[in-house]
């Protein structure tokens, strides 16, 4: 439409030739000229106006993107990683491994008595103190480590840069907090109190490991602490 309206009023212009005075002739070139100021001063404005909103609808997409993708590596029910960011993660990091880069470990962390729980005071109880387990859990990890779901009551951690003993304490400092913490909760005008426990496994990078041999070897680690009488932290053998 700018297009068409320029080449009219051309044409127009083209047309003052056959103006035979001056005066006249100054004043209708003087007239085409602003109208075609005008345009061009409206066309710009418009311009402004759709960039200015393409723009904000860019953010609008891009903040979009953002929040798809947080919510497609987030457990909805913990708001820990999900399964899918785990295994990201784990790639990332063995393939910096494999390169020479820092090391890192695997702790499985595992609650103990879901099950009881689930059976004298419902999924519902069960699920809230699966959620104070992660609160618990964030609390009393570093800024740098990787929390993530794995499934049911099943929580891993990736540590990153700590050694073997380094990484041993640091889960019994983990599971001594954990062990402090509770849910607590109203029925029928009684307060009730659930303790929270588990056991962790850990393993630690091998060469030619994947994320799949990581986490096999730090759930068998899990295992052993709940065979050994749960509540405690075993390393891979």
């Amino acid at each position: 439409g700018f297009h068409r309206s320029l080449i009219t009023r051309f044409g127009e212009v083209e047309g003052l030739v056959r103006i035979p005075d001056l005066p006249t002739l100054r004043k209708s070139l003087t007239f085409q000229v602003s109208g075609l100021r005008t345009a061009v001063q409206d066309k710009d404005r418009q311009d402004s106006d759709q960039m200015a909103s393409l723009q904000q609808e860019i953010l609008r997409l891009e903040g979009r993107l953002v929040e798809a993708t947080v919510e497609a590596q987030t457990d909805p029910a913990t708001g820990a990683h999900n399964r899918r960011a785990l295994d990201a993660y784990l790639k990332e990091l063995v393939a910096e491994a494999e390169l020479g880069s820092q090391s890192f470990c695997v702790a499985m962390v595992d609650m103990d008595g879901l099950k009881a729980i689930n059976d004298t005071h419902g999924h519902q109880i069960g699920d809230r103190a699966i959620l104070a387990l992660v609160q618990c859990l964030r609390a009393g990890i570093r800024q740098s480590d990787f929390l993530a779901r794995y499934g049911g009551d099943e929580f891993a951690l990736v540590l990153v840069g700590i050694g073997r003993e380094p990484a041993r304490a640091q889960a019994e400092r983990l599971l001594r907090t954990l062990h402090q913490g509770s849910y607590s909760f109203q029925r029928e005008g009684q307060d009730h109190k659930i303790g929270l426990r588990a056991s962790l496994g850990l393993s630690f990078y091998r060469a030619g490991d994947t994320p799949e041999t990581l986490l096999g070897r730090a759930d068998r680690a899990v295992y052993q602490a709940k065979q050994a009488g749960k509540g405690r932290v075993c390393l891979e053998e």
